[in-house]
């Protein structure tokens, strides 16, 4: 995969999109840290489903197409998964929260 045609979308390496991703995620989290904003983290959390869907066509590219397997690919699969899974629990307790305040406020 590292190696194939499809490891470069218009003329930029995967592997530096996927670079670019997480480094960007950890940053979110970092200031998320530093600032304690609640917006940080959501931020972070709704764009976890780009790498997923991104780790989604890549495994779909090794296993139907290019008929091997990325070892680097797969455990970045498996860490998009696990942010993906995370993302979306945050984003689901930030809505049931949110809507907690809310019938709060109108007691």
């Amino acid at each position: 995969m590292l190696t194939s045609e499809h490891s470069v979308i218009f003329g930029i390496p995967t592997a530096l999109f996927g670079s670019i991703y997480y480094l960007a995620l950890f940053l979110l989290t970092v200031l998320y840290f530093d600032a304690k904003r609640e917006l940080i983290i959501r931020l972070a959390a709704y764009a976890t489903p780009i790498g997923f869907l991104a780790s989604l066509y890549f495994i779909y590219l090794q296993l139907f197409v290019l008929k091997e397997i990325c070892s680097y690919c797969m455990v970045s699969a498996l860490t998009s998964t696990i942010l993906f899974i995370l993302g979306t629990i945050m984003i689901w307790k930030s809505r049931s929260t949110t809507s907690f305040q809310r019938v709060n406020a109108n007691q």
